[in-house]
């Protein structure tokens, strides 16, 4: 009696705590039954919405499934086995027990990778069976759950022929439903947008990117078609598919589309990246996912995308580094960033000597790479290589170079040179100009321009006449090439300390060249990128004359700095010419002493009035003010645009220059100045040699 007055007491107590929980499971049931909705936002998202549930509710999803579990096992919530057997299971529930203990289980697997969660799924999923054919909603679940289990056991063929039945089987009638207005709010057709992302979810960032598995292309016609019926506001993966045909894509190959979007996305996050060690682990998966992509490429157009985003973060690193930032500032980037980096300039030269074919022997190429549906895609993807080995040259050899470190500045070097005999391959052969982006020009000029650079200083130190030739030969090909790097030219000669006696030398090469240059640039007159210019280009070509034959007589009174440096030496070297026409060399070079020494650069035609004789002045007055010969256009900037801008139109017009250049040498000289290329090239390979 006493017994049954406890328990009457107590019953109240108990059936309240059973209605609560009750209550707040609802909340779980219900999110279990949209959890398609969630299933491909990944386990990180799956975990903060389950974590809020159970902030809110106090309940949890282990718990939850140890409930159902009881009830599919006829068993208490302490004693529900685990992990089931056939055997546990209650045959003769209702559908819905069944469906909901599956997708939580599954569920618990997405979060924990337990395989015994999965087995359960399985097992539980397959008590539908029957029903599959009638209800997509089972059939959906069971689909997922088995490509789920073949991922897990690693079973590629059989991943790929589930998710063929899952899209043949659920999703086409399901698209079907929905064209034909049959898919009503609260119907499961209605929720083929996320049906189709947890599709792509599978086979995307599960198969191809998890567990790595290489073949996933025959599930590409399967994932275009998903992207397809994603709404338009689904960025992620109709981006991706953007890239499995096309000109930045490996031509239908959906393993390559995959990998190459997710480097991609992990490149892009680098500018969110607030500490040394987030920068490094996320400069190490972009990297891991390109090198990915590029070793799932089937051809070399795979391979030059890859390349073209895979500079992106390695120059990126380097303008950092170069910068002195802190992001950058970890032993991995001092140790591993340049092996990389040169790797994979080595591989942006190598792709393109296997693409780039002359014209007119060009189509077994394109066919063979994919580039046969729209043949504008082969030029610009071999010039997006080119300019993509730019950019990481520069960053490369701009960080050695100034590093202070011997060794690093002796592979800057090399890398000067190996861009010059790369450049020269396609340079000297017009049938490949349409192969070659604009400001190859300049950066190759560039290039010489340093290696010139770096031969005059060790010679003036070692006093080696063969070095001082290596030199010239070196600044006359920059200057060939960019006629408009004039302050480079100055600061090589007054390196090169040329005396009046040395000077021939310099002359000797640089007369005959600025005839040509001055020929070239008024055969480009209407040119690509000679427009915009045409006033200062027009007078360059008039100035090149005087400064090439002069500039070694006139450099110890050029002062200044960027465009003072032009400027003053185009002034000296007109001023130069125009007196040694009547005077003779030595009476030029002591007029043109005072004229430095009296500042006649601060107002030159006032200075040429009270600084020169006055034999001299009247001599000359009449043709040095004329034009611009004391107020010269402003090239040193023209020049730093080129630097700053891949999209400066004097790109263009250095590219037409280059070639007018090889017309007037051949036609004026011969192979005479032609030897200038030859030269430079056997000196850059005694240069990779040594």
């Amino acid at each position: 009696m006493k017994t049954r007055t406890i328990i009457l007491f107590l019953l109240p107590a108990i059936l309240a705590a059973v209605t609560c929980n009750a209550a707040e499971y609802r909340y779980l049931s219900d999110f279990l039954s949209k959890a398609h909705r969630y299933t491909y936002q990944g386990k990180s998202r799956l975990v903060e919405r389950l974590g809020g549930l159970e902030n809110k509710f106090g309940i949890n999803l282990e718990n939850y499934n140890r409930t159902l579990l009881a009830e599919i096992t006829g068993t208490t919530t302490d004693q529900a086995p685990l992990e089931l057997n056939k055997s546990d299971i209650i045959t003769d529930l209702s559908s819905d027990k069944y469906l909901k203990a599956a997708i939580g289980q599954y569920l618990e697997y997405t979060i924990g990778s337990r395989i015994k969660n999965l087995k359960n799924a399985a097992l539980l999923i397959r008590q539908l069976k029957p029903s599959f054919e009638i209800n997509k909603t089972y059939a959906y679940w069971h689909y997922i759950i088995e490509a789920s289990s073949s991922l897990a056991s690693n079973n590629p063929e059989k991943f790929k022929n589930t998710m063929y039945d899952l899209w043949q089987e659920v999703i086409i009638p399901m698209k079907l439903n929905r064209d034909n207005g049959l898919a009503s709010p609260g119907t499961f057709s209605a929720e083929l947008d996320h049906i189709c992302a947890n599709a792509l979810y599978l086979i995307t960032e599960k198969s191809i990117i998890e567990y790595r598995n290489s073949h996933m292309d025959t599930l590409g016609c399967m994932a275009v078609d998903l992207s397809n019926m994603l709404p338009e506001n689904e960025k992620y993966y109709r981006t991706m598919m953007r890239f499995y045909d096309g000109r930045n894509s490996d031509s239908s190959n959906l393993n390559f589309s995959v990998a190459y979007v997710h480097g991609i996305v992990q490149a892009n996050m680098l500018d969110k990246a607030k500490t040394p060690t987030e920068y490094e682990e996320t400069f190490k998966r972009s990297i891991n996912l390109f090198d990915l992509a590029y070793h799932w490429a089937g051809t070399d157009k795979g391979r030059a995308a890859v390349l073209m985003r895979k500079v992106g973060p390695i120059s990126k690193t380097w303008a950092y580094r170069y910068d002195g930032s802190k992001l950058t500032d970890r032993t991995y980037f001092k140790t591993d960033l340049l092996p990389l980096s040169q790797r994979t300039l080595e591989d942006c030269e190598k792709v393109f000597e296997r693409l780039a074919r002359p014209l007119g022997q060009r189509y077994e190429v394109v066919k063979t790479n994919g580039f046969i549906k729209n043949k504008e895609d082969y030029p610009l993807t071999l010039k997006s290589i080119w300019s993509a080995y730019i950019t990481l040259m520069q960053w490369q050899t701009t960080c050695l170079y100034n590093s202070g470190d011997y060794d690093k500045k002796k592979r800057a070097k090399k890398n000067f040179a190996d861009q010059i005999v790369f450049s020269e391959k396609y340079f000297n052969n017009q049938k490949y100009a349409d192969l070659i982006p604009a400001e190859a020009f300049f950066s190759t000029a560039s290039c010489a321009s340093r290696l010139a650079a770096y031969f005059a200083n060790k010679a003036k130190d070692k006093d080696t006449p063969g070095l001082l030739k290596q030199a010239l030969y070196f600044q006359a090909y920059s200057s060939r090439l960019n006629p408009l790097a004039i302050s480079d030219l100055v600061l090589f000669t007054d390196v090169y300390q040329l005396d009046l006696e040395q000077g021939g030398a310099f002359i000797n090469l640089f007369k005959p060249l600025s005839d040509v240059v001055a020929s070239s640039i008024r055969s480009s007159e209407n040119g690509d990128g000679y427009i915009k210019y045409k006033d200062s280009l027009s007078y360059l070509a008039s100035e090149v004359g005087p400064l090439y034959s002069c500039l070694p007589k006139v450099v110890e009174y050029v002062t200044g700095s960027g465009d003072n440096i032009c400027r003053n030496a185009i002034i000296f070297s007109n001023l130069y010419e125009a007196i040694i026409a009547d005077y003779g060399p030595v009476r030029a070079r002591e007029e043109l002493g005072e004229f430095y020494k009296k500042d006649g650069l601060r107002n030159p035609r006032q200075a040429l009035r009270e600084v020169l004789s006055n034999d001299i002045y009247n001599s000359i007055s009449q043709s040095m003010t004329r034009g611009r010969k004391l107020n010269p256009y402003n090239y040193y900037r023209m020049n730093a645009e080129m630097q700053e801008v891949p999209e400066s139109p004097l790109h263009l017009f250095l590219k037409k220059l280059y070639y007018n250049t090889e017309k007037e040498m051949e036609k004026k000289f011969g192979n005479g100045i032609k030897t200038i290329n030859r030269y430079v090239v056997e000196s850059c390979s005694s240069l990779n040699a040594g």
